[in-house]
Formats: C-alpha cells, structure tokens, sequence
C-alpha cells in the first residue's frame, strides 16, 4: 500500500466483512465508555464460544425423590409382610436393635429374638406398634446404600463442574495470551491514516477510531497525555449508509482521498473506475485481504476498481 502511494498511484481494498456485529457485542458492555483499544474479532468470538461451554453448578438428582419414595413403598410392604426368621430391627426405647423374627401370631403380634452378646432375649411388639417399631433389615440397608450413592453422584457431578470450570477459564486465559490481532478493518483505517484519509465504503454504522492525545486535549478527554480510543459514528446522523457511501466514493474520486476500503455490503453500483470524468486519474491497485466465498463475488469487487 505505502509502495503504491509513493508511485502517485492509490489504493482500493476489498473486504467482505467488517466485524459490525462482533464489535457491537464486545462494545455493549462498556455501556459507553471508551474502549482500551481495537477490538480483535478473532479473539472475542473465540471466547465467545468457549464461553458457551455449559458449566452449570450440580443441582440435586432428579431421581433423588423418587428413590426416597420407593424406598418408603419397601419398607411398608416389607414391615407388613414380616415372616418367620425375618432379619428385622426393633425399636426398644429409642434405639434400634437387631434381631430375629422368632415368632408371629394370628393377631399380627411379633416376638423377636434379640442377641444381647451373652444371651437372647425375646421382645414381643404389638400389632399396632408392628408398623412403627419393627423394620426389616434389607429396607435400612436399602435405606443406606441409597442415601450412599446419591452422595456418591453428586460428590462426582460437583467434583466434574469444578473441574470443567477451571478448564473453562484456563481456555479463556490461554485464548487471550494468543493475542490475536485487531479488526482488520479498523486497524486498516488506524494504520493509513484514519477516516480523514481514508474513504470507507461499508454498510457498518459506528466504529473504534485511535485519537491523538492532542486531539483528546480539545474534546477535554485527555488520558494522561496517550492516544484514546472513541467508538464513533459514521459520518453525520442524517443520511443512508448508501447516501454516506456515496459521498466517501465522491471524495476518493476527487482525489481527496486517496485511499478507498470497500466492503461486499457496498461492491454494488459503486463505480472507482478512473474515467475521465474523475478528477482523480491515478492508477488504481486493487488489494484483497479477504476472499469471498464464491468466484463471482471476487469479480464483481475486482470490475468496480479497474483503471
């Protein structure tokens, strides 16, 4: 490009996008204020996605309940269905005790064999205590094997999400040192001189533009004497993005502008061509940083820009 400058001749770049809509979400945020720098479209979107990776916090199993639930069922069915030689606890004033089904009379009353270490002693539980004193042992280990492994799942679901959490900011940390580069587009605009110099044919309506700190002085937003960074609109706020295109073409082919970037939003009926109605009759030197998808959208932006 400078190459091309210093030849009297002047350049037209093609793009076929401009990144309008990374840098309006990466702007949001800022609600404002100015910006740090160009945004790097490459990199936001990446932490865009990598942001998307689910990291929920674990919530309790949705079967939790439901075990709890049956486990009740059990221990109803099976205090109710108390046999012969059945392992059973019994409730002997407040404390559980283990023991054999001994015996069950015809009035639904229980003796159990209780082993007290040196001796058996038997217990006899009434019927209408049966449902609230006696519990078969399977449903108290059922009991705990479920309470058991609903730790167990959710001590391995919390242990999972933590882990990916800490992924998750590692991959941020590890996108950002990568330190992609800015917009293509406004880093273009920065490097040839900024919109005064520039003519930009695209159909965005705001962009990051690099103010001296002089120029900062006399807005009254200085930063300690550094260049600023200022999100700022296209033009003036009247007018068409096609209207405020037309006028960017006019000033590069009076030669005002010696430089032109146009997008694929605005390839169509815009003509650079250097006839001899324009007033700027120097070579044109089309470049193209980024290739569109198909061959005949490359032609089209080529046709517009050839001498």
């Amino acid at each position: 490009m400078e190459t091309a400058l210093r030849k009297d001749q002047c350049v037209v770049i093609g793009l076929q996008t401009t990144g309008e809509a990374v840098l309006s979400r990466a702007v949001e945020p800022l609600k404002g204020s100015a910006p740090k720098g160009f945004v790097s479209d490459m990199e936001f979107t990446l932490l865009e996605l990598i942001e998307r990776v689910p990291t929920e916090p674990p919530t309790a199993m949705n079967g939790a309940n439901d075990q709890h639930d049956d486990f009740d069922d059990l221990e109803n069915r099976q205090t109710s269905a108390i046999g012969l030689k059945d392992q059973v606890e019994v409730n002997v004033g407040g404390q559980w005790l283990a023991g054999r089904v001994q015996a069950v009379d015809t009035n639904g009353d229980v003796a159990v064999a209780l082993d007290m270490g040196n001796a058996v002693v038997v217990f006899h539980v009434s019927s209408e205590k049966v449902s609230t004193d006696v519990r078969r042992v399977v449903a108290a280990a059922f009991a705990s094997s479920s309470a058991s492994a609903d730790a167990a799942a959710a001590e391995a679901k919390h242990l999972a999400y933590q882990k990916l959490k800490t992924r998750k900011e590692a991959l941020k940390d590890e996108a950002q040192a990568l330190q992609l580069p800015p917009s293509l587009l406004d880093s273009l605009l920065d490097r040839l001189g900024g919109p005064a110099k520039v003519a930009e044919l695209t159909g965005r309506k705001s962009r990051i533009v690099r103010r001296s700190a002089a120029a900062a002085a006399s807005a009254s937003t200085t930063q300690n004497n550094r260049d600023i960074y200022r999100i700022e609109k296209r033009g003036d706020s009247e007018g068409s993005a096609k209207a405020l295109n037309v006028r960017e073409k006019e000033l590069f082919m009076s030669g005002k502008k010696l430089i032109a970037i146009i997008s694929d939003a605005a390839s169509t009926g815009i003509s650079l061509h250097a006839d001899t109605r324009a007033a700027n009759q120097r070579r044109r030197v089309q470049i193209t940083p980024e290739l569109p998808w198909s061959a005949d959208k490359a032609i089209q932006q080529v046709l517009f820009a050839l001498h």
